[in-house]
C-alpha cells in the first residue's frame, strides 16, 4: 500500500512539472473573415522561446479595426530579438527588410498580438487613413 502512495506522489509530481511548460509554446493562427492573417510556431528550447511568424497583408480603418485580409499569410520567417518578462513575449520579424516588433500575450488557448509601431509607423498609416492596428486574437492549433 505504502508503494502505491509512493507512486502516486510521484506521478502527481511528474504531471505538475509538466503543466509548468511555456505556455507561449505551440502552433497559433489568427482568422478574419475566414483568411488566415497569421500564423505563428513557437518552441521552448531550454527555457527560451523560438519560432517563426508568417503575416498576410491586411488594412484597417481609421480607428485601426481590422477590415480586410488582403492577403493571406503564406511564408513564414524567423523570430528574433526575443524577450520574455512579466508573462509577455516580446520580438521582432522582418518585413520587407525593416524590423516590425510585437508584443504577444496568452492566456489558456488564446492569445493577443499587439503591434509595437514606430512614430515613424504611426504617422505613415494616419496619413494613408488609417489607425495603429488594434491588436489581433490567435488560437491554438492542436495536432
Amino acid at each position: 500500500m505504502h508503494s502505491i502512495v509512493h507512486a502516486g506522489a510521484v506521478a502527481l509530481l511528474l504531471t505538475l512539472g509538466q503543466s509548468n511548460g511555456q505556455p507561449f509554446a505551440g502552433t497559433w493562427t489568427c482568422e478574419y473573415f475566414g483568411r488566415t492573417l497569421a500564423r505563428l510556431d513557437l518552441q521552448d528550447v531550454n527555457g527560451s522561446v523560438t519560432g517563426r511568424m508568417s503575416m498576410g497583408v491586411f488594412h484597417v480603418d481609421s480607428d485601426g479595426k481590422l477590415d480586410v485580409v488582403i492577403e493571406e499569410a503564406t511564408v513564414f520567417t524567423p523570430i528574433f530579438d526575443v524577450v520574455l518578462r512579466d508573462g509577455v513575449l516580446s520580438f521582432t520579424k522582418e518585413n520587407d527588410g525593416t524590423p516590425d516588433r510585437y508584443e504577444l500575450r496568452v492566456s489558456g488557448d488564446t492569445a493577443k498580438l499587439s503591434f509595437m509601431l514606430t512614430d515613424k509607423a504611426i504617422e505613415a498609416a494616419k496619413a494613408a487613413g488609417m489607425g495603429p492596428p488594434q491588436p489581433v486574437t490567435f488560437r491554438r492549433i492542436w495536432r
